[in-house]
């Protein structure tokens, strides 16, 4: 029906993401490290994607941070002689004081993203080696985590453009502070549950598994459920986005 037609496409949409971020297209084509889950080439690319973008946005942090207490002046380019990393470097020191704090919110966001999705895979690496493979990044979750990225993206990507006043610092440290303590009970839940931890919902009892009621889980009795939820509230309030 006509009316639907905009959902089908967002659709769509979403499913060939999700077949890029699954390595669909690389089956079938003689590339046995992409083949499954357990390849070795997967990890690599997913961790070199992380990892790059994870470094790229450490810089940016760095950079924005010294602009905004004033350690770095770059004059006007006045002269033809001026390189163009220099115009460069001085249109960005030139952005507005709004715009330059939700770019530096935007970092932030990225290195949490970053260092949760590399810290799932770790900590199954070395907790739970067993089930280890390119899905323990938690990447490619869901269509609906999927959505919910991309969906406030566009938001903050609106807001900065167009309303970058329209911001919360005092909300920015409030999602700094969730981020971390959800990241800090998803983390812990997964080193003491070992063996026992699952990314995905076991419908039978593995021979190894046990009931897990100390550390942290004495204290909480889902502490990765807890811990993903306010990091994902976190990480919302990180960009001050008020829709997503």
């Amino acid at each position: 029906m006509p009316h639907f037609r905009p959902l089908m496409l967002l659709a769509n949409r979403l499913s060939s993401i999700q077949s890029i971020l699954s390595f669909e297209r690389w089956k079938g084509k003689g590339y046995h490290h992409f083949e499954d889950e357990q390849g070795i080439g997967r990890i690599a690319v997913l961790a070199t994607c992380l990892g790059m973008h994870l470094g790229a946005n450490i810089v940016l942090f760095l950079l924005v941070k010294l602009v905004q207490l004033g350690l770095i002046v770059i004059p006007p380019p006045e002269t033809t002689s001026s390189t163009t990393i220099q115009s460069l470097m001085y249109v960005f020191l030139s952005i507005e004081s709004n715009t330059l704090q939700m770019t530096l919110q935007w970092a932030v966001y990225s290195i949490f993203l970053c260092l949760f999705h590399l810290g799932e895979f770790f900590s199954t690496c070395i907790y739970n080696p067993s089930v280890t493979n390119s899905d323990s990044f938690m990447i490619n979750q869901s269509k609906a985590y999927t959505a919910a990225a991309l969906i406030s993206w566009i938001e903050f990507t609106i807001r900065i453009i167009f309303y970058p006043q329209n911001n919360s610092p005092q909300m920015f440290r409030v999602g700094i502070f969730l981020v971390t303590l959800g990241q800090t009970c998803r983390t812990l839940a997964m080193v003491t549950c070992g063996e026992s931890f699952n990314h995905y919902i076991q419908r039978d009892k593995k021979e190894n598994h046990e009931l897990v009621t100390k550390g942290i889980y004495s204290i909480l009795r889902h502490p990765s459920y807890f811990g993903f939820y306010y990091w994902s509230i976190g990480t919302q309030m990180i960009l001050c986005n008020y829709f997503s």
